[in-house]
């Protein structure tokens, strides 16, 4: 913006039809602590099967990454998949150091966290 501009509005697309959302995050207390990382995840399941899963995490790096649909359309929804999206959202985060967590700690705990958040996701969605 130019000195005298001010950002009165923002405007955002609708999430697609049945997307289930949800963000899991790392803190060293549980209070009022910053994130030592995030991932959020968008699912959209039909029929037991992956239609759409968007993915982006926070404090990894100095700014958040998004990922955009990560490339599992029509995997059924169960621990295998769930397993190969940890490993594949884990496999491509890179955590710089600017944190009191060690990177490869914070690495491993994309994958928990989002293997964990896929789980809630996919209950949400009358998967079991």
């Amino acid at each position: 913006l130019e000195p005298d501009e001010l950002l009165a509005g923002l405007a955002l697309p609708h999430p697609p039809e049945g997307m289930r959302a949800g963000y899991e995050k790392l803190r060293i207390r549980d209070a009022i602590d910053f994130p030592s990382l995030g991932v959020a995840l968008g699912l959209v399941a039909e029929g037991g099967k992956i239609v759409e899963l968007r993915a982006a995490t926070t404090a990894v790096h100095t700014t958040p990454d998004y990922y955009g649909d990560l490339g599992f359309g029509g995997a059924p929804l169960g621990e295998e998949t769930f397993r190969a999206v940890a490993e594949a959202l884990g496999g491509r985060s890179r955590p710089v150091r600017n944190l009191p967590l060690p990177p490869a700690y914070r690495k491993k705990m994309v994958v928990a966290l989002t293997h964990r958040l896929l789980r809630r996701l996919a209950g949400e969605s009358g998967v079991p």
